[in-house]
């Protein structure tokens, strides 16, 4: 079950598990302003340092930190950051 987040409406993936959820709220719960600098502080193969558009956040393996999936706001390429929370 996905739940949409609106900052700036990234789409949360994550199994019904209480750690994904404990994991995916310390995201939700980061002040605004610290989420829009790690969003706008993405690398891109293509472009260097961009924004990610699109995004998914996404619990790593082991429920500790977040992965941000998503596009390249300059070229559209798939663009990743990992979040340690």
């Amino acid at each position: 079950m996905a739940k949409i987040i609106n900052f700036p409406n990234p789409k949360v993936s994550a199994e019904n598990s209480k750690e994904a959820q404990q994991v995916i709220q310390k995201w939700l719960n980061l002040p605004e302003e610290i989420k829009e600098k790690l969003i706008n502080n993405v690398f891109c193969s293509v472009c260097g340092v961009t924004t990610i558009v699109d995004y998914t956040v996404v619990p790593n393996e082991y429920y500790s930190d977040v992965v941000l999936k998503g596009k390249c706001k300059r070229c559209g390429k798939e663009v990743g950051r990992l979040v340690e929370l």
